[in-house]
Protein backbone atom coordinates (compact mmCIF):
# COMPACT_ATOMS: atom_id res chain seq x y z
CA UNK A 1 0.00 0.00 0.00
CA UNK A 2 2.97 2.59 0.84
CA UNK A 3 4.41 1.98 -2.76
CA UNK A 4 0.64 2.12 -4.55
CA UNK A 5 0.29 6.49 -3.49
CA UNK A 6 1.10 8.00 -6.37
CA UNK A 7 3.84 10.64 -7.03
CA UNK A 8 3.86 14.04 -9.00
CA UNK A 9 0.35 15.02 -10.00
CA UNK A 10 0.02 15.23 -13.85
CA UNK A 11 -0.99 18.60 -15.86
CA UNK A 12 -4.32 19.09 -15.55
CA UNK A 13 -6.61 21.94 -14.20
CA UNK A 14 -8.62 22.24 -11.30
CA UNK A 15 -11.16 24.43 -9.27
CA UNK A 16 -9.97 26.43 -6.27
CA UNK A 17 -12.21 26.72 -3.46
CA UNK A 18 -10.94 29.35 -1.02
CA UNK A 19 -12.00 29.23 2.67
CA UNK A 20 -11.54 32.30 5.09
CA UNK A 21 -11.67 31.72 8.98
CA UNK A 22 -11.11 33.86 11.90
CA UNK A 23 -7.31 32.36 12.21
CA UNK A 24 -6.46 30.91 8.99
CA UNK A 25 -7.12 31.20 4.94
CA UNK A 26 -7.35 27.91 3.46
CA UNK A 27 -6.88 26.30 -0.52
CA UNK A 28 -8.43 23.75 -1.74
CA UNK A 29 -7.65 22.42 -5.06
CA UNK A 30 -10.30 20.56 -6.66
CA UNK A 31 -7.86 18.40 -8.41
CA UNK A 32 -6.71 15.61 -6.06
CA UNK A 33 -8.52 17.94 -3.63
CA UNK A 34 -5.56 18.31 -2.21
CA UNK A 35 -5.26 21.47 0.78
CA UNK A 36 -2.39 23.74 -1.61
CA UNK A 37 -2.15 26.91 0.34
CA UNK A 38 -2.31 28.04 3.95
CA UNK A 39 -2.05 31.09 4.99
CA UNK A 40 -1.57 32.55 8.69
CA UNK A 41 -3.46 35.92 9.59
CA UNK A 42 -2.43 36.30 12.99
CA UNK A 43 1.48 36.01 11.27
CA UNK A 44 3.15 38.21 9.26
CA UNK A 45 5.72 37.70 6.51
CA UNK A 46 9.42 38.45 7.81
CA UNK A 47 10.02 40.08 4.43
CA UNK A 48 6.95 42.04 3.92
CA UNK A 49 4.86 42.57 7.69
CA UNK A 50 1.78 43.24 5.82
CA UNK A 51 1.16 40.20 4.60
CA UNK A 52 -0.12 37.01 5.97
CA UNK A 53 2.45 34.48 6.49
CA UNK A 54 1.60 31.54 3.91
CA UNK A 55 2.41 28.12 5.45
CA UNK A 56 1.56 25.34 2.85
CA UNK A 57 2.15 26.80 -0.61
CA UNK A 58 3.78 26.06 -3.77
CA UNK A 59 6.77 27.64 -3.00
CA UNK A 60 8.39 24.61 -0.81
CA UNK A 61 6.11 21.88 -2.52
CA UNK A 62 4.22 22.19 0.75
CA UNK A 63 0.90 20.23 0.34
CA UNK A 64 -1.56 18.20 2.34
CA UNK A 65 -3.02 15.06 0.52
CA UNK A 66 -5.29 12.59 0.36
CA UNK A 67 -6.91 9.66 -0.92
CA UNK A 68 -6.96 5.95 -1.40
CA UNK A 69 -4.29 4.06 -2.21
CA UNK A 70 -3.92 1.78 -5.17
CA UNK A 71 -6.21 1.62 -7.77
CA UNK A 72 -9.32 1.61 -5.47
CA UNK A 73 -10.73 5.00 -5.37
CA UNK A 74 -9.59 8.28 -6.06
CA UNK A 75 -6.26 9.89 -4.95
CA UNK A 76 -4.84 13.72 -5.02
CA UNK A 77 -4.39 12.93 -9.19
CA UNK A 78 -8.38 12.67 -9.09
CA UNK A 79 -10.12 15.85 -10.11
CA UNK A 80 -12.99 16.00 -7.74
CA UNK A 81 -15.98 17.91 -7.41
CA UNK A 82 -16.63 20.60 -5.23
CA UNK A 83 -20.29 20.81 -3.21
CA UNK A 84 -21.66 24.35 -3.19
CA UNK A 85 -22.10 25.69 0.24
CA UNK A 86 -20.27 28.80 2.45
CA UNK A 87 -16.51 29.36 2.24
CA UNK A 88 -16.55 32.21 4.28
CA UNK A 89 -17.27 32.04 8.69
CA UNK A 90 -20.73 33.78 9.33
CA UNK A 91 -21.96 35.19 12.64
CA UNK A 92 -23.07 32.79 14.91
CA UNK A 93 -21.01 30.14 13.29
CA UNK A 94 -18.25 27.81 14.70
CA UNK A 95 -18.08 24.81 11.89
CA UNK A 96 -17.67 25.27 8.39
CA UNK A 97 -18.12 22.00 5.68
CA UNK A 98 -16.15 21.92 2.43
CA UNK A 99 -17.31 18.47 0.58
CA UNK A 100 -15.85 17.04 -2.91
CA UNK A 101 -16.60 13.39 -4.17
CA UNK A 102 -14.70 11.70 -6.88
CA UNK A 103 -16.22 7.84 -7.94
CA UNK A 104 -14.23 4.69 -7.16
CA UNK A 105 -13.85 1.55 -8.94
CA UNK A 106 -16.42 -1.15 -8.88
CA UNK A 107 -19.01 1.03 -7.33
CA UNK A 108 -16.96 2.38 -4.50
CA UNK A 109 -17.99 6.31 -4.26
CA UNK A 110 -15.71 8.56 -1.97
CA UNK A 111 -17.04 11.76 -0.15
CA UNK A 112 -13.60 14.22 1.17
CA UNK A 113 -14.76 16.54 3.55
CA UNK A 114 -12.86 19.28 5.54
CA UNK A 115 -14.44 21.27 8.60
CA UNK A 116 -12.79 24.47 9.54
CA UNK A 117 -13.90 25.26 13.33
CA UNK A 118 -13.34 28.77 14.73
CA UNK A 119 -10.52 29.63 16.76
CA UNK A 120 -8.47 26.63 15.73
CA UNK A 121 -5.36 25.88 13.27
CA UNK A 122 -6.86 21.96 13.41
CA UNK A 123 -8.41 21.12 10.26
CA UNK A 124 -10.68 17.80 10.07
CA UNK A 125 -9.72 15.75 6.80
CA UNK A 126 -12.32 12.30 6.51
CA UNK A 127 -12.86 10.08 3.49
CA UNK A 128 -16.32 8.33 3.69
CA UNK A 129 -16.68 4.82 1.47
CA UNK A 130 -19.62 4.27 -0.13
CA UNK A 131 -19.81 0.46 -0.92
CA UNK A 132 -22.39 0.53 -3.79
CA UNK A 133 -20.97 -2.80 -5.55
CA UNK A 134 -21.42 -6.36 -4.69
CA UNK A 135 -18.20 -7.67 -3.21
CA UNK A 136 -16.84 -6.19 -0.09
CA UNK A 137 -13.99 -3.42 -0.86
CA UNK A 138 -10.69 -3.61 0.88
CA UNK A 139 -8.71 -0.43 0.84
CA UNK A 140 -5.99 1.82 2.36
CA UNK A 141 -6.76 5.61 3.17
CA UNK A 142 -3.44 8.16 3.08
CA UNK A 143 -2.88 11.14 4.79
CA UNK A 144 0.39 13.03 3.40
CA UNK A 145 1.85 16.25 3.45
CA UNK A 146 5.32 16.94 1.13
CA UNK A 147 8.09 19.11 1.26
CA UNK A 148 11.39 20.32 -0.64
CA UNK A 149 12.94 19.91 2.59
CA UNK A 150 14.57 23.40 2.75
CA UNK A 151 14.14 25.75 5.29
CA UNK A 152 12.63 29.70 5.28
CA UNK A 153 14.93 31.88 3.46
CA UNK A 154 14.04 34.30 6.66
CA UNK A 155 16.86 32.65 9.15
CA UNK A 156 18.12 34.11 11.96
CA UNK A 157 22.14 34.53 11.30
CA UNK A 158 22.90 36.20 14.27
CA UNK A 159 21.68 32.61 15.86
CA UNK A 160 23.29 30.14 13.35
CA UNK A 161 26.39 31.98 14.70
CA UNK A 162 26.05 30.24 18.65
CA UNK A 163 24.73 27.35 16.80
CA UNK A 164 21.31 27.54 17.31
CA UNK A 165 19.99 26.17 14.27
CA UNK A 166 16.42 24.83 14.15
CA UNK A 167 15.41 22.04 12.83
CA UNK A 168 13.72 21.69 8.76
CA UNK A 169 12.06 17.77 8.25
CA UNK A 170 9.49 15.47 9.00
CA UNK A 171 8.95 13.60 12.53
CA UNK A 172 7.30 10.47 13.83
CA UNK A 173 5.78 10.44 17.12
CA UNK A 174 4.61 6.84 19.09
CA UNK A 175 3.96 5.90 22.66
CA UNK A 176 6.24 2.89 22.19
CA UNK A 177 9.12 5.41 20.92
CA UNK A 178 8.24 8.96 21.45
CA UNK A 179 9.71 11.54 19.26
CA UNK A 180 11.77 10.90 16.40
CA UNK A 181 13.30 13.67 13.87
CA UNK A 182 14.17 12.24 10.26
CA UNK A 183 16.40 14.46 8.64
CA UNK A 184 16.30 14.59 5.16
CA UNK A 185 19.85 13.83 4.39
CA UNK A 186 18.89 10.38 5.99
CA UNK A 187 16.56 9.87 3.27
CA UNK A 188 17.82 8.62 -0.52
CA UNK A 189 15.10 8.00 -3.40
CA UNK A 190 13.96 4.57 -3.57
CA UNK A 191 14.00 3.68 0.15
CA UNK A 192 11.61 4.36 2.28
CA UNK A 193 11.48 4.55 6.55
CA UNK A 194 7.99 2.82 7.86
CA UNK A 195 6.61 2.41 11.50
CA UNK A 196 3.95 0.30 12.18
CA UNK A 197 1.77 1.71 15.61
CA UNK A 198 -1.94 2.29 17.18
CA UNK A 199 -1.28 5.94 17.91
CA UNK A 200 0.99 8.80 17.44
CA UNK A 201 1.25 11.10 14.77
CA UNK A 202 3.34 12.30 11.61
CA UNK A 203 4.15 16.21 11.13
CA UNK A 204 6.69 18.54 9.35
CA UNK A 205 8.50 20.72 11.57
CA UNK A 206 9.75 24.18 10.76
CA UNK A 207 11.01 26.63 12.64
CA UNK A 208 8.11 28.51 14.58
CA UNK A 209 5.42 26.55 12.86
CA UNK A 210 4.00 22.94 12.14
CA UNK A 211 1.75 20.89 10.06
CA UNK A 212 1.01 17.04 11.50
CA UNK A 213 -1.68 14.75 10.37
CA UNK A 214 -3.36 13.45 13.91
CA UNK A 215 -5.20 9.80 13.48
CA UNK A 216 -7.47 8.55 16.12
CA UNK A 217 -5.76 6.99 18.97
CA UNK A 218 -6.08 3.27 19.27
CA UNK A 219 -6.73 2.47 15.38
CA UNK A 220 -3.86 0.73 13.23
CA UNK A 221 -1.59 2.67 10.93
CA UNK A 222 1.41 2.70 8.97
CA UNK A 223 3.88 5.76 8.74
CA UNK A 224 6.38 6.37 5.95
CA UNK A 225 8.33 9.05 5.19
CA UNK A 226 10.58 8.85 1.74
CA UNK A 227 12.48 11.13 -0.60
CA UNK A 228 10.35 10.93 -4.10
CA UNK A 229 12.94 11.01 -7.13
CA UNK A 230 12.28 14.51 -7.89
CA UNK A 231 13.60 14.96 -4.29
CA UNK A 232 10.43 15.94 -3.17
CA UNK A 233 9.73 14.35 0.77
CA UNK A 234 6.62 12.98 1.46
CA UNK A 235 5.47 11.87 4.81
CA UNK A 236 2.54 10.29 4.95
CA UNK A 237 -0.16 7.77 7.18
CA UNK A 238 -2.07 5.03 6.16
CA UNK A 239 -4.98 3.51 7.68
CA UNK A 240 -6.51 0.44 6.38
CA UNK A 241 -10.82 0.78 5.62
CA UNK A 242 -12.42 -2.10 4.68
CA UNK A 243 -16.46 -2.15 3.59
CA UNK A 244 -19.11 -4.15 3.13
CA UNK A 245 -21.93 -3.92 0.07
CA UNK A 246 -24.07 -1.46 0.42
CA UNK A 247 -22.08 -0.52 3.49
CA UNK A 248 -20.38 2.69 4.02
CA UNK A 249 -17.27 3.58 6.12
CA UNK A 250 -15.78 6.72 7.36
CA UNK A 251 -11.58 7.35 7.55
CA UNK A 252 -10.41 10.83 9.28
CA UNK A 253 -7.50 12.67 9.91
CA UNK A 254 -7.25 15.62 11.88
CA UNK A 255 -4.82 18.22 10.19
CA UNK A 256 -2.80 20.44 12.58
CA UNK A 257 -1.19 23.49 10.45
CA UNK A 258 -0.08 26.45 12.22
CA UNK A 259 1.81 27.69 15.06
CA UNK A 260 4.41 26.08 17.94
CA UNK A 261 1.90 27.29 20.39
CA UNK A 262 2.46 24.81 23.16
CA UNK A 263 -1.04 25.65 24.56
CA UNK A 264 -2.69 24.67 20.96
CA UNK A 265 -0.39 21.78 20.60
CA UNK A 266 -0.97 20.03 23.97
CA UNK A 267 -5.16 20.44 23.03
CA UNK A 268 -4.40 18.98 19.72
CA UNK A 269 -2.59 15.59 20.52
CA UNK A 270 -0.49 13.81 22.80
CA UNK A 271 2.85 14.57 22.46
CA UNK A 272 2.79 17.11 19.62
CA UNK A 273 4.13 20.07 21.75
CA UNK A 274 7.61 17.87 21.65
CA UNK A 275 7.03 19.62 17.78
CA UNK A 276 8.70 22.77 19.69
CA UNK A 277 12.90 22.36 18.90
CA UNK A 278 14.63 23.91 21.27
CA UNK A 279 17.57 22.06 20.58
CA UNK A 280 20.56 21.81 23.36
CA UNK A 281 18.99 25.05 24.99
CA UNK A 282 16.16 22.73 25.97
CA UNK A 283 17.17 22.06 29.84
CA UNK A 284 17.09 26.32 29.87
CA UNK A 285 14.49 26.69 27.35
CA UNK A 286 11.36 24.27 29.17
CA UNK A 287 11.62 25.93 32.63
CA UNK A 288 11.98 29.27 30.94
CA UNK A 289 8.76 28.80 28.70
CA UNK A 290 6.50 27.03 31.62
CA UNK A 291 7.56 30.67 34.00
CA UNK A 292 6.72 32.91 30.75
CA UNK A 293 3.43 31.12 30.10
CA UNK A 294 2.71 32.06 33.91
CA UNK A 295 2.95 35.61 33.62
Amino acid sequence: APSAVPGTAPAAQGETIRVRTDLLVAEIDTLGGTLKRVELLRHKQSKDSNEPLVLLGPEHHYAAQSGLAGEAGPNHRTLWQAAAGERVFQPGRDALEVRLTAPGKDGLGVTKIYTFRRDSYVIDVALELKNAGAAPVSAYSYFQLTHDGKPQSSTNAVAETFGAQSFTGFALYTEARKFEKIASSDLEPGKEFTLQAVDGWVAFVQHYFVSAWLPPQGVRRDYVVEKRPDGVLAGRVLVPAAVAPGDTARVSSPLYAGPQEQRRLREAAPGLDLAVDYGFHAIIAWPLFWLLEKF
